[in-house]
């Protein structure tokens, strides 16, 4: 497998310049240093982050008993970052208004706490009325939890970031009836154990969408001739290179058909984002990547990919794989080129200037 080094100037806000290099799976891993594959990546490596006020009984459950004689319900709390570095100052707040007392939950991303990842939490609560708000930090699309029922095994309460102020009663009164309640999915009307139910009066949160045709790499759409714009959707689809890339991307397949190809990328979504990829792939393997020189504008949903350096085709079988990912999950514009890399004069002005120059030989 060719692996390329490639140092590329990333025309972004911060001006950042990041190195891309050949990286393999240990990287993000037992280092805890994420691959620079996204915007985020890159924005995290080049920015210090603000020192963040937490509060002092954060993911602290010290809470007693009170004496009054509620009853206790018991409960999980699991809370989930979908990239793996902690909620980023984002908290989860829990009001207990009956007592007047406040119970603090984030992921740390500590290596003691949680693993940035995952964290879930038992609790007993009282009876009485609570009231939940989720938010403080930044990356909110990546923060998700959830609050279960111990005794039924049914959802409560869930949601991400920013979320609330929402109130919720204690002791939980379970649905007689969940299934997945929206008409549109695959299993409207079906549980999570997979046992029709009719018409639930309550959802259970299984319920399950169809995938993008092009959801996983061996799938990947083939781009065959340039330029090529293509609208479609990335909604729905599934984590790709777990571990690794750990995106919902969907998947092109552009093909290289000269010795030496210069790729370039515009990405227009549908909506706003928070993140997005920044990479190609020479197979399906998720050991290493190709980073791409890129600007962008989150507000206007806008990517801007190209390659510094020529690919080579034959080296990579004539074709190249690109994981399109776009945080949130939406609908989108993206267009393919794919042109010859020639070097020569790239001067107008110059006596031996050569028009189908894309890169200057300094002749």
């Amino acid at each position: 497998m060719r692996l390329l080094n490639i140092k590329a100037t990333l025309i972004t806000t911060l001006s950042a310049i990041i190195m891309v290099s050949s990286v393999y799976a240990d990287i993000g891993l037992d280092n805890k240093v994420k691959p620079l594959i996204d915007i985020k990546s890159v924005h995290d490596s080049k920015m210090k982050a603000e020192p963040i006020e937490l509060p002092e009984n954060i993911n602290n459950f010290d809470h007693g008993d009170h004496g009054d004689g509620l009853r206790d319900t018991e409960i999980t709390i699991e809370l989930w970052d979908a990239y793996g570095d902690g909620w980023n100052g984002n908290i989860l707040n829990f009001y207990c208004v009956t007592h007047d007392q406040d119970l603090f939950l984030s992921l740390l991303n500590d290596g003691y706490t949680d693993d940035g990842s995952y964290a879930i939490y038992p609790f007993s609560v009282h009876d009485g009325d609570w009231t939940l708000t989720c938010g403080g930090g930044s990356w909110q699309s990546e923060v998700s939890w959830s609050v279960t029922d111990v005794a039924s095994g049914q959802v409560i309460v869930s949601g991400g970031a920013p979320y609330g102020p929402e109130t919720f009663t204690m002791p939980f009164v379970p649905a007689g009836n969940p299934g997945c309640t929206d008409p549109d999915a695959l299993n409207y009307g079906f549980n999570c154990a997979g046992e029709e139910v009719g018409i639930p009066d309550a959802d259970d949160g299984c319920c399950e969408y169809p995938t993008p045709s092009n959801d996983d790499c061996v799938d990947a759409e083939p781009v065959t001739s340039y330029p090529t714009e293509i609208t479609s959707s990335s909604e729905n689809a599934t984590i790709d290179c777990e571990g690794y890339l750990n995106w919902n991307a969907v998947w092109y397949e552009l093909a290289l058909p000269y010795d030496y190809n210069l790729v370039d990328i515009v990405l227009q979504a549908a909506g706003p984002i928070t993140n997005g990829g920044i990479v190609i792939m020479d197979d399906c393997n998720c050991d290493d990547f190709i980073g791409m020189t890129y600007e962008w504008d989150g507000a206007n949903g806008w990517i801007h990919l190209w390659s510094s350096v020529g690919l080579s085709g034959p080296d990579n079988g004539g074709t190249i794989l690109y994981p399109l990912f776009l945080d949130p999950q939406q609908g989108y514009t993206v267009s393919f080129n794919v042109v010859e890399e020639i070097w020569g004069c790239t001067d107008p002005n110059a006596s031996n200037y050569n028009p189908d120059a894309t890169n200057d030989d300094g002749s």
